[in-house]
C-alpha cells in the first residue's frame, strides 16, 4: 500500500490523496490494534469514493453547474443525479479509449465500476455511522479481521483504478470529426466496433 510518511500530511482536496492517507491510517490501526483508526481509514475511503462519485458526474456532463453541484448536495441528491448520467459516463469512457488506440496522446482512462462504488460507500458508511457496528471492535477477532479485510479491499479497487486515470475526454472540444462522431456514437446510431473502424478510416484525415 502506497502511504504517507505519517498521519499528519496536509490535506489535499483529491481522492488520491484520499485513499493514500487511509492506506496510512490502517498501517496504523494494524500496529497499535485500534478501532478509531479503523474508523478514520473507513472515512478517508468514504470520502474518496463521495470525490469520485461526483467527478463521475461532472465527467458525464463535461462540467458541473450550480444545479447540479446544488443537487449533489441534497440528501440522496449524488446518487439520483449519477443514476441519470451513469451510461453517459461509460459511453464517454468507452469511445474515449476507442480514440486512444489511435492517438497515443490520448490516454487509456478508468471506467469505474460504479455498482462496486456504491456498495463499498454503503460498507464503510455503516462501519463510520453506527457505534454499534464499531463497539468493542478490538476485542472480536472475528469481526476485526472482517473490517481489516474489508478496508484493504476497498483500498486495492480504488488504487488500481487510480493507477489508470480517471479523466474523460471534453468531446464538444474536439475536431469536428471527432465531434461527429461522438455524436453518432452518444445517440445509438454507431456501435463501438463502427467507432474504431470509422476512426481507421479518418485517421489521415485528421492527422
Amino acid at each position: 500500500m502506497k502511504q504517507h510518511a505519517d498521519i499528519w500530511t496536509k490535506r489535499q482536496f483529491a481522492p488520491g490523496w484520499n485513499v493514500v492517507q487511509a492506506a496510512t491510517l490502517l498501517s496504523v490501526a494494524r500496529e497499535k490494534k485500534s478501532g478509531s483508526f479503523v474508523i478514520y481509514s473507513a472515512l478517508e475511503m468514504r470520502m474518496a469514493i463521495e470525490q469520485l462519485l461526483f467527478i463521475i458526474i461532472t465527467m458525464a456532463k463535461e462540467g458541473a453547474d450550480a444545479a447540479t453541484t446544488e443537487a449533489c448536495r441534497k440528501k440522496d441528491g449524488l446518487f439520483r443525479i449519477l443514476g441519470e448520467v451513469e451510461p453517459l459516463y461509460s459511453l464517454r469512457c468507452r469511445f474515449g479509449n476507442v480514440l486512444s488506440e489511435f492517438y497515443p496522446t490520448v490516454p487509456q482512462i478508468a471506467e469505474w465500476d460504479i455498482r462496486s462504488l456504491k456498495r463499498y460507500f454503503t460498507d464503510l458508511s455503516d462501519l463510520c455511522h453506527s457505534q454499534l457496528v464499531v463497539r468493542d471492535m478490538e476485542d472480536d477477532a472475528a469481526y476485526w479481521n472482517k473490517q481489516i479485510a474489508l478496508l484493504t479491499e476497498v483500498y486495492d479497487f480504488l488504487a488500481a483504478g487510480m493507477k489508470k486515470g480517471t479523466g474523460v475526454l471534453k468531446l464538444k472540444d474536439q475536431k469536428p470529426l471527432i465531434a461527429r462522431l461522438w455524436g453518432d456514437y452518444s445517440t445509438n446510431k454507431i456501435s463501438i466496433k463502427d467507432v474504431r473502424e470509422r476512426f481507421k478510416f479518418i485517421k489521415n484525415t485528421l492527422a
